[in-house]
């Protein structure tokens, strides 16, 4: 009996090793919000226009600067803000169009309710027309 509880709590102990060592290494990948006050470039791209915007923000995620900007506007979903205006321009579903959103050169994997940004980062979004093109 002995024996089975010594293999029993070994496992555990493993286990509880690797779950701990798994939440540890992977939370250190993870971008951390960013405190204080941060200067953000916002550039539009729309139509073959570019419209740049330069704002000064408390925010931590992406979609508390652009609405403080007043730049976004859509619809919630079950998967947060889904934009459909930037800029007063509509993205035209019947024409296959929607907004691609990068930081820094990088398409966000994210949608902007959890998207990061420090100072001095650039945020691009740009109207696409064809939902095969990224």
């Amino acid at each position: 009996m002995k024996k089975i509880i010594a293999i029993v709590l070994s496992v555990v102990v493993v286990a509880g090793i690797g779950v701990g060592l798994y939440f540890y290494f992977s939370d250190r990948d993870m971008p951390k919000p960013v405190d204080g006050e941060k200067t953000v470039t916002v550039n539009v791209i729309a139509n073959g226009q570019t419209e740049t915007f330069t704002s000064k923000t408390q925010e931590v995620y992406l979609r508390g600067l652009l609405e403080q900007m007043e730049l976004i506007e859509g619809v919630e979903s079950d998967y947060g803000l889904y934009v459909q205006k930037v800029n007063g321009i509509a993205a035209d579903e019947s024409l296959e169009q929607w907004w691609k959103f990068s930081l820094n050169g990088e398409m966000l994997q994210t949608g902007v309710e959890t998207a990061l940004f420090s100072d001095g980062d650039v945020v691009d979004i740009e109207l696409i027309q064809g939902y095969d093109s990224f």
